[in-house]
């Protein structure tokens, strides 16, 4: 069974665990972040903010690299999707790297469609994905 669990008000142990996965980048720390369990065992976690009243924009997923497994990362991400509708959200929103082709191919699988594209200031390149929940 996958568990969400939300943190609030502990942001140096949710910037330990952003830098520890996302150690490239530590910008963009989040408003809201959850923490993903499954049977009690910790797997990663799920951040960002909400974007207007019904919709929750991602801004990162983190897997422990013990469990990226395709299978398990489209299991997981559909728990994240249904505990975040249950809270609410009518839809999800986010930005994915062009060149991060398996996020890509998990976004759609389960059910996000691709929205537009984006170029950053930096030249890198997104495409916008959202999904209804």
């Amino acid at each position: 069974m996958i568990n969400l669990v939300r943190e609030i008000g502990n942001q140096e142990e949710y910037e330990t665990i952003h830098n520890r996965i996302f150690s490239e980048n530590k910008t963009h720390i989040p408003a809201i972040y959850y923490k993903v369990y499954e049977n009690g065992e910790y797997k990663g976690f799920v951040s960002g903010y909400l974007h207007d009243l019904i919709t929750f924009y991602i801004q990162r997923i983190g897997i422990v690299d013990l469990f990226k497994g395709k299978k398990q990362s489209e299991g997981l991400a559909n728990a994240i999707w249904e505990h975040l509708k249950k809270e609410g959200f009518k839809f999800l929103m986010g930005t994915v790297e062009t060149n991060n082709i398996p996020t890509i191919i998990v976004a759609l699988k389960t059910g996000f469609i691709i929205n537009g594209f984006r170029v950053d200031t930096g030249g890198k390149q997104y495409v916008e994905i959202i999904k209804e929940l």
